[in-house]
């Protein structure tokens, strides 16, 4: 079969690793993958080259805001070279483009939603979505919350939607000694306990929430002990939190940004705790990685987050509601008993393997196969 998966950018974000485990697998199936970047190359160019040397051809369109009205005819120009036998697009802007360029086509089209977007900025995206959905073939979501979401604010009905998890395997954790080092990087090979967390510095993913609530965490460290707090990641928010963090004085805190790393996934194992304290999350893949380490997880209860916390029933896994908790008691406590808590066995939620299950399920159906 021939699939073309279209998608905004190809940089190592939550989505995009998805869609790189996903066309990887289909070509070792036996499938003809292509990939269709609506923007530049990226600067890490890690899912690049894990595309291309499974064997998919990889395009990008170079496009800017200012081109989105321009955007349906050149990616309708780009799969009509392609010929696909399927679309699989990915994300808010490269579905609305998929069924624009697809209209009348006769070419199955699959959607994936893969987030629940609060932005405000949204709402215009929204009417379009609503507008033109009946050009989808199929919409999938990765969580039963992004489908209530997205049935929510675009008006369209829940049976029109197909859940399919995010696949995750597990995380090959990063030796102790690799382990040992990462922390003395962050100077936090004194700390008792280490919370961290993987992800970009994006008012998404309510790093800040988590800083602000720091005193009553404070308060619970025991009497002679130091704890780390490290945020592994990059983004537009690093200069506000840099700020929070030095305007924080506590003597038994200890506060780390890094920055980006590649090999996030395995240092996850140098932590004590995994948090997760996202303003909305259509899935929450780091927070899956974690569980497959075994950590003890503390989240918000954003979208996906308590959905997927249910489901780790021999690890610990507690969710807390920010709005109802500002002065960080509730988080306070939950990351307390977290970092007490102990590893339990490594446990995956839907594994790559049964993703791509899923996913060639509905590519089948739609071709006849």
């Amino acid at each position: 079969m021939k699939i073309v998966s279209l998608i905004t950018d190809l940089d190592p974000a939550g989505a995009e690793r998805v869609l790189t485990d996903l066309v990887c697998n289909l070509i070792a199936r036996g499938h003809t993958c292509d990939v269709l970047s609506l923007m530049a190359p990226p600067q890490d160019d890690s899912l690049v080259d894990a595309l291309q040397t499974a064997g998919a051809r990889v395009a990008f369109l170079n496009a800017t805001k200012l081109d989105f009205f321009v955007l349906p005819f050149l990616v309708r120009y780009a799969l009509q070279r392609l010929e696909p036998e399927i679309v699989h697009s990915h994300m808010m802007h490269a579905n609305l483009l998929a069924r624009f360029a697809l209209a009348g086509s006769g070419i199955p089209l699959v959607n994936t939603i893969h987030i629940a977007d609060r932005r405000r900025t949204q709402g215009f995206y929204f009417m379009l979505d609503r507008m033109s959905v009946r050009h989808a073939t199929v919409l999938t979501a990765v969580s039963k919350a992004a489908v209530r979401f997205h049935s929510a604010v675009c008006r369209i009905p829940r049976k029109r939607f197909r859940v399919v998890y995010n696949g995750c395997d597990p995380v090959e954790p990063a030796a102790p000694e690799e382990c040992r080092e990462f922390r003395k990087w962050c100077m936090m090979e004194d700390c008792t306990k280490v919370i961290g967390s993987v992800g970009r510095l994006d008012r998404q993913k309510g790093y800040d929430l988590l800083f602000d609530r720091m005193k009553a965490l404070s308060d619970r460290v025991p009497e002679g002990e130091r704890w780390g707090v490290v945020i592994i990641g990059e983004g537009p928010e690093r200069d506000d939190l840099e700020r929070r963090v030095r305007e924080m004085n506590f003597p038994n805190l200890t506060f780390a940004l890094p920055g980006y790393r590649a090999d996030a996934r395995s240092l996850m194992a140098a932590f004590d705790v995994m948090v997760v304290p996202s303003r909305y999350e259509g899935y929450g893949l780091t927070l899956t990685e974690a569980m497959t380490l075994g950590l003890p997880v503390v989240t918000s209860t954003a979208d996906s987050l308590p959905e997927l916390c249910e489901q780790y029933k021999d690890g610990f896994a507690q969710c807390i509601d920010f709005n109802h908790d500002p002065d960080g008691i509730r988080l306070a406590k939950a990351l307390y008993e977290a970092a007490n808590a102990g590893r339990s066995k490594p446990f995956v939620l839907c594994s790559v393997a049964h993703m791509v299950d899923e996913y060639e399920q509905i590519y089948n159906e739609l071709t006849g196969n």
